[in-house]
């Protein structure tokens, strides 16, 4: 069997939809890429599955609480998992992403929870750092460098890794949702469609869309254990 087993199955080689790209814009292709570069970075980045510390296997500690090394991806029972080489759940709504966290025994990340994994609470810019790297993470910049703007399989740009360790594509990929505030949804991160030199594609919140965005995803959170509170520290 191959090594990634039916994940394969799961990912198409290449899919053409129309993704809405938001206030009054006209629709963007939403492309999905695997290619035989990104299984292999898939299976590199099996340095994740380091020391979890106080968390779930599919999570990492941070000062904050714990938080779901990948972008979620939809599990059989519409729960939000956790796992690299695949591709993330996108077009989930504000309403529903806290429902598929729920069901994994998890909650959707808040916007202090997700900023803090980020920037590992160094106030920087970007999850590795504050100077931006068009090869970092799948940015707009990264998909025109390697031949396709496209959403790619979890955790396939091993070099997006951070703010901690163990942690991916926090910048670029899918853009994340996190916890609505104030009656508004935010989104974190920038999508593989988002310039990473901007604001975008960086760590810092941007207000959203509720309704259902292809390329907009999430990531769940979960409290840490009691007496857990400095896991993850720098």
């Amino acid at each position: 069997m191959h090594p990634l087993g039916g994940r394969l199955r799961a990912v198409r080689m290449m899919t053409y939809g129309h993704a809405w790209r938001g206030f009054g814009t006209k629709p963007a292709p939403m492309v999905y890429m695997l290619t035989f570069a990104s299984i292999a970075s898939c299976l590199a980045c099996a340095k994740s599955a380091r020391d979890r510390g106080p968390c779930p296997s599919d999570m990492v500690a941070t000062p904050r609480s714990c938080i779901d090394r990948h972008e979620a991806s939809e599990g059989p029972r519409g729960e939000a998992v956790s796992t690299r080489c695949v591709l993330p759940w996108v077009g989930v709504t504000v309403d529903a992403a806290p429902v598929a966290c729920l069901a994994a025994g998890k909650h959707l990340c808040t916007g202090s929870e997700w900023f803090a994994a980020c920037t590992r609470l160094q106030g920087w810019r970007f999850p590795y750092g504050e100077t931006f790297d068009p090869d970092a993470c799948n940015t707009h910049e990264y998909g025109v460098a390697h031949g396709s703007v496209a959403i790619r399989p979890t955790g396939s740009v091993a070099t997006c890794e951070g703010g901690f360790p163990g942690i991916f594509d926090m910048a670029g990929n899918a853009a994340e949702r996190v916890e609505a505030a104030g009656g508004v949804a935010w989104i974190n991160g920038g999508s593989y469609l988002d310039a990473g030199s901007g604001s975008l594609g960086s760590c810092v919140a941007i207000v959203s869309d509720a309704r259902p965005v292809p390329y907009v995803g999430f990531r769940c959170c979960k409290d840490l254990p009691p007496g857990a509170g400095d896991g993850g520290a720098p």
